[in-house]
């Protein structure tokens, strides 16, 4: 992916950026720095370049990931 001067990432150099593969790109980012879980975001560069850790299985941030299971886990199964 590539990254546009105002903000946003790519596909490839000659496409226009799009949220899509904004968001995908961001969040393997985020995958990628916290893959250790708990032991601490593994960051290249300034700590200002760390991504809030991100649910890799439902791609939204961890707090609203567990919140999101405490609720689930409330209602009755589906029949």
């Amino acid at each position: 992916a590539c990254q546009e001067r105002g903000g946003g990432l790519r596909d490839k150099p000659s496409k226009r950026r799009d949220f899509y593969h904004t968001c995908y790109c961001l969040s393997g980012l985020s995958v990628a720095q916290h893959a250790a879980g708990g032991a601490g975001a593994t960051v290249v560069g300034p700590p200002g370049n760390e991504v809030v850790p991100v649910d890799a299985i439902l791609n939204i941030v961890r707090p609203k990931a567990v919140a999101a299971r405490e609720y689930f886990s409330t209602l009755p199964p589906v029949n």
